[in-house]
């Protein structure tokens, strides 16, 4: 399979996908809705965000929040414990900088309901 110059410039991942769609929306703006953990897609959600910052269009990042959750039995283990608060600290530099760029953000946890995301959204709080 050959790929083309144009294929090597848009890429793979979240923002090649993000590109391809504003391109494809040829000058419409889009609201982009992204479901992550914020960890282990950290650039690509930050690069989108900026993407979408520069070209108007908008994002709402809802991040699923579930290390506490799944690993509530080993709260006690030091190490553990330690890894649960760096993950958290670095979430929250990370939401920070998606507010400071005009990026909308919710976290939303196992007892969160379509109804209650689709509430917040409607009333500006996300």
């Amino acid at each position: 399979m050959s790929v083309t110059r144009t294929q090597k410039k848009v890429g793979i991942g979240l923002e090649g996908a993000i590109k391809v769609l504003i391109a494809r929306g040829k000058g419409q703006k889009q609201f982009f809705v992204i479901i992550t953990d914020l960890i282990s897609s950290r650039d690509a959600i930050l690069s989108s965000a900026k993407l979408c910052q520069l070209t108007g269009n908008k994002m709402l990042v809802l991040h699923t929040y579930d290390d506490w959750y799944g690993n509530y039995h080993d709260a006690n283990n030091i190490a553990n414990a330690e890894k649960l608060y760096e993950h958290l600290s670095n979430r929250l530099k990370i939401e920070a900088m998606l507010k400071r760029m005009g990026i909308s953000y919710m976290r939303i946890g196992p007892a969160d309901s379509t109804f209650r995301i689709v509430r917040a959204i409607r009333r500006g709080k996300a």
